[in-house]
């Protein structure tokens, strides 16, 4: 009984682990691709809004 749970347990880490590494990681390095994309284009419309005001 005691091993059967150990094997349980196992097959559960590495669910967790494969979820992890397959879905939350490419999310965050999506998100983070998306975020420096919207600062560079913040700033190209910041300064175009300058040159606009001047």
């Amino acid at each position: 009984m005691e091993i059967k749970q150990i094997i349980i347990s196992i097959v559960l880490l590495a669910i967790a682990l494969a979820l992890i590494i397959g879905v939350i990681i490419p999310l965050f390095e999506h998100g983070t691709a998306a975020g420096q994309k919207a600062v560079l284009q913040g700033e190209i419309v910041k300064s175009r809004l300058t040159e606009v005001i001047r």
